[in-house]
């Protein structure tokens, strides 16, 4: 029999015999019966989050025994190398930014930076003449010292090496003095150990470039510091001491003279300080000798090392006016007339 509650005034039948005609027999409000059936069974559309009730099920919280989900129990892909590789690219790519960004903003100037100079010097020489006539006579004042000193270095000074020379002979004449400091003819292997030091040297020389990128793009200066003293003794040493074996100048050497000599390039010694190469090119570019001065000066102050070096350098590579560049031209010539 089904069973039924008013559920307005909550009267219930004292027997099962009592059936609800529609309405309440004491109250009188509509009634609808329910078997226990068709109450534990809920109703199609309800919501899985919902009761027959409508309210709300409550939702069992997972255990701590709970199986673990798998980004905890996966270990970390990076581990302490691959994190030492990523902060690795992160400053990779942050310097390179950097660096891009500064190109991007030097570019203008430094596109710029040549007619600017051009035009503050014709500026410079309209307005101020007889200044830059003081600066120039100034340094033909000092001229005569600065040559008297190269003079007498090259006829005093033990000579520098130019017929096994890749540069500036600089690293074979060291390897010389080194092997005589450290006796090599004593040792087992005297040519062995000489050429050893002489490839050392070199080594280190052509890596220098790339110690300079480092340092810049590190912002090492104490290490650019510390190149640029290295640079600077052995631009110094390749100036200062004489050349030895000029008949046996590398044919490298002898080709790129003859092209700085159809072009126009070479050095002027009689007008110069030191190997005339101020000199040599002020005549090439038609400017005013004491302005290439006045900018070796400055990087002088500014970068020495880099300037002892790249003077050491043309002083290699550029001829002497009226000097004949010797072998490559001499084939050239054969060359020809066999033509």
């Amino acid at each position: 029999m089904d069973t039924w509650t008013c559920p307005h005034c909550g009267f219930t039948p004292d027997t099962q015999d009592q059936t609800p005609s529609g309405a309440c027999p004491k109250c009188g409000a509509p009634i609808a019966t329910e078997s226990p059936a068709e109450k534990a069974t809920p109703p199609a559309d309800a919501t899985p989050g919902q009761s027959t009730e409508g309210t709300p099920e409550t939702q069992a919280e997972p255990s701590p025994d709970a199986e673990a989900t798998p980004e905890a129990e996966a270990p970390s892909e990076a581990g302490r190398g691959g994190a030492w590789r990523e902060r690795l690219a992160a400053l990779r790519a942050r310097l390179a930014e950097t660096a891009r960004d500064g190109w991007e903003k030097a570019k203008p100037w430094v596109d710029a930076a040549g007619p600017r100079l051009r035009a503050a010097y014709e500026t410079a020489k309209a307005k101020t003449p007889d200044g830059l006539k003081k600066v120039g006579g100034f340094l033909d004042r000092i001229r005569p010292y600065c040559r008297r000193f190269f003079l007498w270095s090259r006829s005093c000074l033990p000579p520098i090496f130019l017929d096994r020379a890749l540069l500036c002979g600089g690293c074979f004449t060291l390897a010389r003095g080194i092997s005589r400091f450290f006796h090599f003819e004593n040792s087992k292997r005297p040519k062995y150990d000489f050429w050893v030091t002489v490839i050392l040297l070199r080594v280190a020389l052509f890596c220098t470039p790339l110690l300079v990128l480092e340092a810049v793009a590190t912002f090492d200066f104490r290490a650019l510091l510390q190149i640029q003293i290295a640079l600077g003794l052995y631009g110094l040493i390749c100036i200062i001491l004489p050349t030895a074996c000029l008949e046996r100048i590398p044919p490298h050497i002898r080709a790129v003279r003859l092209v700085a000599k159809r072009k126009g390039l070479v050095r002027l010694p009689g007008e110069g300080w030191v190997s005339g190469i101020c000199a040599g090119l002020a005549a090439k570019y038609d400017v005013s000798v004491t302005l290439i001065r006045v900018i070796a000066i400055v990087g002088l102050c500014l970068i020495p090392g880099f300037v002892y070096f790249a003077y050491a350098l043309l002083q290699t590579f550029l001829p002497e006016d009226g000097e004949d560049p010797g072998l490559v031209e001499l084939v050239e010539r054969e060359l020809d007339s066999a033509d």
